[in-house]
């Protein structure tokens, strides 16, 4: 079984602050954001902006782009199968009976008083 290399990420990885402690599991330091970043998914090309804590702040906060990448696969599944049964339904859609010319003259009659008397 492989090594767990970071148990969690915080926010605040200050060295000496009170959640920051994120050392390295075999030197003698604290992680950088660069490795932060890695086992959030980022990949290497992305940039971080901003002072170290900033970055650090970042890459605590963000959604691990993996993640997201799924989450945005299953919206666009989800998007995709609604669309098909809509139209589906509307291709099941009973069509309406044709009416002789005179009722449908009847009808548009009815529909124009309705918009006059509002």
């Amino acid at each position: 079984m492989g090594k767990q290399v970071l148990w969690c990420i915080y926010v605040n990885p200050e060295p000496m602050g009170k959640q920051g402690r994120v050392l390295h599991p075999e030197q003698h330091r604290v992680v950088s954001v660069r490795e932060c970043a890695r086992s959030q998914g980022f990949p290497d090309t992305h940039r971080f902006y901003g002072n170290i804590l900033d970055k650090h702040r970042q890459v605590g906060n963000a959604v691990p782009p993996p993640m997201a990448k799924a989450i945005g696969e299953e919206i666009k599944k989800s998007l995709i199968a609604v669309a098909k049964t809509q139209k589906l339904q509307q291709k099941n859609k009973p069509v309406e009976e044709i009416k002789p010319e005179e009722e449908r003259e009847e009808d548009q009659g009815e529909v124009k008083a309705e918009m006059d008397v509002a």
